[in-house]
């Protein structure tokens, strides 16, 4: 019984991915309500799969899946590959500065990702943990200036580097 629960939590986790790509073709099809309800989506199966996966002890159950792993890669793909296509998609940010900045996100967000410090001894992140999910779409529902949404996001570019 154990093994299986152990599994429906990777399980859980990996449909994340599956959220993250309706998203993602929400985005493509041009409807930025629906991109964000699934970027919601997605957040919450995030924050539920971890505790889930600790309390039914899914590292000690099964060894040939590192559930940590499994999470970066979800994470990458929902927090940051689909808002960036979002910042791309419905110009958050200046023309010109949309490519350029989309790449940064990337990289340094796939930075962050690969971080052996990622948290600190009492539990909270050590830089921005690229949780652009929650930026990108906020900034386009607020509906600040493009320039300033621009210095935000280079401030959480730093920050991601911390």
């Amino acid at each position: 019984m154990h093994i299986r629960a152990a599994w429906a939590v990777h399980g859980l986790t990996a449909s994340g991915v599956i959220v993250g790509f309706v998203a993602l073709n929400a985005v493509i099809d041009g409807d930025p309500r629906a991109a964000i309800l699934w970027l919601v989506v997605a957040l919450l199966l995030d924050g539920i799969d971890g505790p889930i996966a600790r309390k039914l002890d899914v590292r000690n159950r099964i060894h040939t899946l590192n559930g940590n792993s499994l999470d970066l890669i979800i994470d990458y793909f929902t927090c940051t590959i689909v808002p960036v296509a979002f910042v791309n998609k419905f110009g958050v940010l200046p023309d010109d500065y949309i490519g350029p900045m989309c790449f940064l996100i990337l990289f340094v967000s796939a930075l962050w990702m690969a971080r052996t410090d990622q948290e600190t001894a009492d539990g909270w992140f050590n830089g921005f943990p690229a949780e652009w999910n929650m930026i990108i779409p906020s900034l386009f529902l607020i509906r600040a200036d493009r320039w300033v949404n621009l210095v935000i996001c280079l401030i959480f570019c730093a920050l991601t580097l911390s």
